[in-house]
């Protein structure tokens, strides 16, 4: 019954919400479909004897894994109660603003964690320890590489991107501005989410769960002082929302340096000179967050204009400078399309 189609007014459930909720299930029916079917082909099978004895353990822990890998929707769960001291419909504004998050956060946050898993499991059970740290250190730059371009170019084309996407009906201007004010505030949790999920898995394989879980639970009481602190500081600027979207980014943050610090006390944390390279990568990204910005503030410009034409160029100019330039995460790219 929480659903609604417009941002501000909210209303009684509709039959297309409820469409839209049908539509929802039935594509990760087939997303599941799809998986199970991959897996019999790989001779995997999801369904088979149940160990008590290992099985027990593993399910008591899943709370506090909960609280580690799923840091940043608590974090947004929370600043949602925040925006609820706000005016009417910022909380389904931050929502919005996290939709568009979500695409990124799954293809440059999610996706190199997943892949780095496997691999790290494999390096600690052999005792390759070394290895280990080399192989999370090029995980973390490549989650910076392509985490801090699609921060700083959402962040720029906030404005034309949501009326694109959400104004009309009852979705207004302000409603508009409001969500791109929380999409920007939120967009500086990406590199911070990005280089988490390696230092997660890093942590999972370790064994370390009650050290993740004690992370994001500070991340979470970070997240809630600044969700109500932020606001009254931005409510002279008439953008409360932006505190709430920094609250979130700053309990990312806090997340990510705190993972950063205990790994690195158990000697697996890559040092800072394992790191470099991402000088170029940082300036470009604060370029294109400079010409999206400016670009977006031409009001004479359609918004279709604004983002079809600045996001793809600012995207092949960082690729391509980087490339250029010898960065091996631009390399390592080329080349798996090539392949």
């Amino acid at each position: 019954g929480d659903v609604h189609l417009s941002p501000i007014a909210g209303g009684e459930p509709t039959q297309a919400a409820l469409i839209f909720c049908q539509a929802l299930l039935f594509s990760g029916l087939l997303q599941w479909m799809y998986m199970a079917r991959n897996m019999r082909q790989e001779k995997l099978h999801w369904l088979g004897p149940v160990r008590l004895k290992t099985a027990l353990p593993f399910v008591m822990r899943l709370p506090l894994s909960f609280c580690g890998t799923a840091t940043h929707q608590l974090n947004i769960l929370i600043a949602g109660m925040g925006a609820s001291f706000l005016a009417e419909g910022t909380i389904s504004q931050l929502h919005y603003a996290d939709q568009l998050i979500s695409l990124p956060l799954g293809m440059f946050g999610m996706a190199v964690g997943v892949i780095a898993l496997p691999q790290f499991t494999e390096m600690a059970n052999k005792n390759e320890f070394a290895n280990l740290r080399a192989g999370l250190a090029d995980s973390m730059k490549l989650a910076l590489y392509l985490s801090m371009p699609a921060a700083a170019g959402l962040a720029g084309i906030a404005d034309p991107l949501v009326k694109i996407l959400f104004m009309r009906g009852e979705f207004d201007a302000q409603a508009a501005r409001g969500t791109a004010l929380a999409l920007q505030g939120a967009c500086l949790a990406l590199p911070a989410f990005a280089i988490s999920r390696p230092l997660l898995a890093a942590c999972h394989v370790k064994g370390y769960v009650k050290l993740t879980a004690g992370i994001g639970l500070v991340s979470m009481l970070a997240t809630a002082s600044m969700s109500f602190a932020l606001p009254k500081a931005f409510a002279a600027l008439n953008a409360p929302i932006l505190g709430i979207g920094l609250s979130v980014s700053l309990g990312a943050w806090v997340s990510a340096l705190l993972l950063w610090f205990f790994m690195r006390r158990k000697s697996l944390t890559p040092q800072p000179a394992d790191l470099s390279g991402m000088g170029l990568p940082f300036v470009l990204s604060i370029l294109i967050f400079t010409a999206t910005w400016l670009a977006c503030t031409n009001t004479e410009t359609t918004p279709w204009i604004k983002v079809g034409i600045l996001a793809p160029a600012c995207a092949a100019i960082y690729f391509s400078v980087t490339a250029i330039k010898g960065c091996p995460e631009a390399r390592a790219i080329l080349n798996a399309f090539k392949k």
